[in-house]
């Protein structure tokens, strides 16, 4: 630990640390569920997976900068900082509501997407501009472990964690109403995951997370992924502990 506090506050190892486990978990969970779509032939799985790995992009470059600190004493650099926490944001944000469309809004996808694809592009052209121009017009990094972003990009930010939220939960509440019993618990499952999601992505967003706040607000983000994993997977165990035969 002397190696780590030579280069790093023990807050910030705190949040380097857990910035690990959320990105090794988001990873992992996605990666599970995209690969549900070779045994099902279901694109849905691939874009839904995907999209929780690319959901959880703002951890990455907090995860890579803990990292290389640890290794060489120095965080990366802000730029690509930036880069990495946001570049991927748009295209897997895109990819998100086209499962979204195709599993409540097909019939009005072509005008959703053509709309929601307008406003991630012009968040992907700006920031690609900015990073060429000028990074401080992103925002700063504040620790080698966490950034500050400017009012536009926070706000453009909070705009996309609320538009995954409010479709995510009128997906939950379909399920919830379905006649099938797993699908009515997936539904439960996916419900809880979104609102913690939400509650730990906005929380970290908004609030100056002190060494008590950071780990609360972690796990919930952490417990988040876990209800999303159920959600959509729903193991034998859990339908087994629930009663539920299919």
């Amino acid at each position: 630990m002397s190696i780590l506090t030579t280069y790093l506050t023990t807050q910030e190892i705190v949040n380097g640390i857990f910035s690990l486990l959320i990105v090794i978990l988001s990873v992992s969970i996605g990666s599970y569920i995209a690969s549900k779509y070779f045994k099902y032939d279901d694109k849905i799985f691939l874009y839904i997976g995907i999209s929780w790995i690319g959901l959880n992009q703002g951890w990455y470059p907090s995860c890579i900068s803990f990292l290389t600190t640890i290794i060489s004493g120095m965080p990366i650099p802000d730029p690509l900082y930036f880069l990495i926490g946001n570049i991927g944001v748009p295209p897997l944000a895109f990819i998100w509501m086209i499962a979204m469309t195709d599993l409540m809004f097909e019939k009005r996808k072509t005008g959703i997407l053509s709309i929601y694809g307008v406003f991630v592009a012009i968040y992907e052209i700006i920031l690609i501009l900015f990073l060429f121009i000028d990074p401080t017009l992103i925002g700063e990094t504040t620790s080698a472990v966490d950034v500050k972003y400017s009012s536009f990009f926070g706000l453009y930010l909070i705009a996309i964690i609320l538009i995954i939220m409010i479709t995510g939960i009128l997906f939950a509440a379909k399920s919830i109403k379905s006649e099938n019993v797993g699908n009515r618990l997936k539904g439960k499952f996916l419900l809880i995951g979104f609102i913690t999601y939400f509650i730990g992505a906005m929380a970290d967003a908004l609030l100056n997370l002190n060494i008590i706040l950071l780990p609360i607000i972690r796990i919930v983000s952490i417990f988040s992924g876990f209800m999303f994993y159920l959600g959509w997977i729903l193991p034998d165990s859990i339908k087994n502990k629930f009663g539920i035969k299919e």
